[in-house]
């Protein structure tokens, strides 16, 4: 057995004048970013040196210091362990890697269902596979709104409103823990987390988009009134500091491209009919619509210029009501009602040029998400199970071959599905 050695932290410091075998007691010839006494413990023992310059939090002080956001007097953060490396900046993505700073599971991979069941609302959480994991009784009832999205460290947003005053943000972990929501007195219609660098949630509340601290979703970075109330999603773009709001309008603009730093107008994007949904294709420039006549049973996918927001071509699918557009691998995939009251998913070509494929779900569809393999999930009522009134998950193959059908528990309508932002 080895006899222990001991060796004392420097406490007194960087002496390089001595030989190796010369070194003064408790000196070192090479040190970095060390000090003799911690700061936390208040005794000698060694620890971190503090920070060298003002660490800044853009969302803490929004409004000030220019084009960033910044503060002239930040205050200057002491370091003893480094465990988030966090931006300074929204105005675009350097590439560095940002660490949760919330303890969000980087690992988890799954799908999140927001459920009205018997006057209720529920959020059921599950793997990519059909695994349950966990199921979250929200407690509001009558929902008149809905929205779910996940960021990629596995924190879930959701969005939910009822006919009375009960209109909440909640934000919770993959496991279900609750960690944060909020109360607002106008209907929550829709809302994105951020999927870039800033820790950043985006919510419409009736007529007016806001920006929530994601840490503090009391803490609303900046307002902007829409002048108007019904959209039902909230895009974020990928490459660019922008967001996409569909409005449902039978006039004018359909679609606003706007600032995510501070809600102004970027670019609009007018076509005849609603926008119920947008899909975004930003390394080609283009964006897709969903929407049209529906007093005439027809919706139409409209394609337009991101950039500029020229209308290109747009295609007809029969029937009326497109709940969602997804794209993938180069396709579009439209979700909604038929003419005879069925509800199909087809997918088109990137040019709408025609139907590559079809899949008739049966009853109510209400959204519907693709994974980066591939796989299509669709969410809504089973049409086998139609007086039960029993939500279903329809998997489905990308080329829409049908793979396999879930029970969710405790059934109900499933209104919303999101996965998780790879």
């Amino acid at each position: 057995m080895g006899n222990s050695l001991n060796i004392p932290f420097p406490i007194k410091g960087l002496d390089e004048n001595w030989a190796m075998d010369g070194q003064p007691p408790l000196t070192s010839p090479d040190l970095q970013n060390v000090r003799p006494r911690d700061v936390q413990d208040k005794r000698s023992c060694g620890g971190q040196r503090p920070a060298v310059r003002k660490i800044m939090y853009w969302w803490d002080y929004p409004g000030e210091g220019g084009d960033l956001g910044l503060p002239a007097n930040s205050p200057i953060i002491g370091l003893t362990q480094v465990t988030a490396v966090y931006y300074a900046s929204i105005a675009g993505d350097s590439g560095t890697s940002y660490v949760d700073p919330t303890g969000g599971d980087p690992l988890w991979d799954g799908i999140v269902l927001l459920m009205a069941n018997d006057f209720n609302h529920e959020i059921q959480i599950y793997s990519f596979t059909g695994n349950p994991i966990k199921e979250v009784d929200l407690s509001i009832g009558a929902m008149t709104t809905a929205g779910v999205v996940v960021d990629k460290y596995g924190h879930i947003y959701a969005a939910v409103g009822d006919s009375g005053d009960e209109h909440t943000v909640f934000k919770f972990k993959y496991d279900g823990t609750i960690l944060d929501l909020a109360d607002y007195n106008a209907v929550s219609l829709s809302v994105a987390a951020t999927n870039k660098k800033d820790g950043v949630v985006f919510v419409n509340t009736g007529n007016t988009l806001r920006a929530l601290n994601a840490g503090d979703l009391d803490t609303t970075i900046w307002s902007k009134y829409t002048g108007m109330s019904d959209f039902n999603e909230i895009v974020q773009l990928i490459n660019s500091d922008d967001l996409i709001l569909p409005f449902y309008t039978f006039s004018g603009t359909a679609v606003k491209r706007v600032n995510r730093i501070d809600g102004s107008t970027v670019t609009s994007y007018v076509g005849d009919g609603s926008a119920m949904t947008v899909a975004v294709d930003e390394e080609n420039n283009w964006l897709y619509k969903g929407g049209g006549d529906r007093a005439a049973t027809k919706d139409y996918v409209y394609r337009f210029n991101l950039a500029t927001g020229d209308f290109i071509n747009r295609f007809e699918l029969t029937g009326g009501n497109i709940k969602k557009l997804v794209l993938h691998d180069g396709k579009v995939y439209a979700a909604g009602e038929r003419a005879d009251d069925n509800n199909t998913i087809w997918k088109l070509d990137a040019a709408l040029a025609g139907i590559e494929a079809d899949y008739d779900t049966g009853d109510t569809v209400n959204d519907m998400r693709i994974t980066s393999n591939g796989t299509v999930y669709v969410v809504g009522i089973n049409a086998q199970n139609e007086d039960l009134d029993t939500g279903n998950v329809n998997v489905l193959t990308s080329a829409l071959a049908y793979v396999e059908s879930w029970s969710v528990r405790a059934g109900g309508t499933i209104l919303k599905i999101a996965n998780k932002v790879l």
